[in-house]
């Protein structure tokens, strides 16, 4: 059953900005009690340059694909030692390619490309390319 709601002004979650010298924090207090923050803002270039680093866009596993499509190649391995992938799992390169294939616009061709992950590596294979 569910819980009833509280209706007194007194109760309603708000949520704030304060100001510090150094960073902003957002917090959510209910009422004037149990201030908890949401977030810190972070202005150090250094720790944006190593998340940047770290970070891979979806756009990735798209934009290989079509340019192994666009390469007319057979088969294909994705290096996971270096390059985009560089770190990621075999699985995860895996269900990256195959979401592609999935989406609402995949690249031309991706309904003939099938990815194959053998002793943790990955392959593209385009059956559209005779051997």
């Amino acid at each position: 059953m569910a819980r009833e709601r509280k209706t007194s002004d007194s109760d309603t979650d708000t949520t704030t900005i304060n100001e510090g010298d150094e960073n902003m924090e957002a917090s959510t207090s209910n009422g004037n009690e149990n201030k908890q923050t949401l977030f810190q803002a972070i202005d150090d270039e250094n720790i944006l340059a190593d998340v940047l680093a770290g970070a891979r866009g979806k756009g990735d596993y798209k934009t290989v694909m079509e340019a192994f499509i666009n390469a007319g190649i057979r088969l294909a391995q994705i290096p996971l030692d270096s390059g985009l992938f560089d770190g990621k799992k075999p699985q995860t390169v895996k269900t990256g390619f195959d979401n592609v294939k999935t989406s609402k616009a995949p690249p031309e061709g991706a309904d003939q490309v099938q990815v194959v992950k053998k002793n943790d590596q990955i392959y593209l294979l385009n059956k559209a390319v005779s051997s």
